[in-house]
């Protein structure tokens, strides 16, 4: 799965690891719980570590709760929001249906 290196990095951290991402586009058939996935910066990045998937599912926007702002590693809606439009260039309202992957980083004996 490919990240911006930033948000990448926030997957590693260890106090406050980023567990969640949302993306605009429908989940591909195969990404599915268990799916063991390699975290990218860039399409034919190097893998730099890698995350099992947790829950795959659809939401809106508004309906994000703080706990899931933090899990996105952000401090606020606003802030999110704001790095979303930035990163997909579009508006992007608060109704906006996402695909969320909840997440955690491999350990050695998810192998």
């Amino acid at each position: 799965m490919q990240f911006k290196r930033a948000m990448a990095d926030k997957i590693f951290d260890k106090e406050n690891p980023k567990t969640q991402t949302r993306r605009l586009a429908p989940a591909p058939r195969w990404m599915v719980p268990g799916r063991r996935v390699p975290v990218q910066c860039g399409y034919r990045g190097k893998a730099l570590g890698y995350i099992v998937i947790d829950k795959v599912y659809r939401q809106s926007l508004d309906k994000m709760m703080p706990v899931d702002i933090r899990a996105e590693g952000f401090n606020s809606f606003m802030g999110y929001i704001d790095y979303l439009r930035r990163i997909n260039k579009k508006d992007i309202g608060i109704f906006t249906e996402v695909t969320v992957y909840e997440f955690h980083l491999e350990a050695d004996d998810d192998k």
